[in-house]
């Protein structure tokens, strides 16, 4: 007699959020189209259609060279996996009361994209979600603080740079490797769960601000129904109290 057994409903989902990055050089093209067509990346406009198709024919086949260089596709997702995989077996030994976890990958101009990582997630039960950028708007960072290899270290950086310094005579040239798997890089990302988790807060305090310039008048002011949030939304920009957390109450 054999049985089966179901998997576990995950209580706690991740969504680890990056820009993400075609995985074949046959993506390159829908992922220029897709982050040139953002107008948070350049606002154009009614213009925004034209120019994004534009950019993605002329770019597309420097672009593909690029990433032909480098394998044929950016390792960026197989790299949030393997983060987010080690990242939650830590938190179920940890954190076990609100195991099991489970990351989704989640980008926004490349696949997995978030609609779909969102249909998952829906589709596994989960209980509550955590927003877990990948993506910081608030530091000046070197290359060798990238969490994991892509096209900016793989190819402007170990070619690029590196022919660059051969050009001028520099006959060593290094790059300090990526974290990628390293077992403390997948601790840290757990710890940092972990305290939000314990923390029982929203968000962190870095969420509602805006990046170093922003003048982008609707950044930050996407409505979260969640009333605790809302309010100090509203109290902060000297707002009154949105409809929303009215018909909370």
């Amino acid at each position: 007699m054999t049985t089966t057994r179901t998997a576990p409903k995950v209580r706690t989902a991740i969504a680890m959020m990056n820009m993400g990055g075609p995985s074949t050089l046959d993506e390159v093209p829908s992922f220029l189209k897709n982050l040139f067509s953002d107008p948070e990346i350049i606002p154009l406009g009614p213009f925004q259609e034209f120019v994004s198709s534009m950019v993605v024919k002329r770019r597309s086949p420097k672009i593909q060279a690029q990433y032909a260089a480098i394998g044929g596709g950016s390792p960026i997702g197989k790299w949030t996996n393997h983060q987010g995989n080690a990242m939650c077996k830590i938190l179920d030994e940890i954190r076990p009361e609100s195991a099991p976890h489970k990351h989704y990958t989640m980008f926004r101009y490349a696949n997995p994209l978030t609609e779909a990582a969102l249909t998952e997630m829906k589709n596994d039960g989960a209980e509550r979600a955590i927003a877990f950028s990948q993506v910081q708007s608030h530091v000046l960072a070197v290359p060798i603080a990238f969490t994991s290899d892509h096209i900016e270290t793989l190819f402007e950086i170990d070619i690029e740079y590196a022919e660059e310094a051969r050009e001028l005579g520099i006959e060593h040239f290094k790059r300090s490797p990526s974290l990628n798997e390293e077992p403390l890089l997948a601790q840290a990302m757990a710890d940092l769960v972990k305290d939000h988790l314990d923390s029982n807060t929203l968000h962190s305090p870095a969420y509602p601000l805006n990046c170093a310039g922003c003048e982008n008048p609707t950044c930050r002011s996407i409505v979260n129904p969640i009333k605790p949030y809302a309010r100090s939304r509203d109290v902060a920009c000297g707002r009154p109290t949105s409809q929303s957390v009215h018909d909370l109450e």
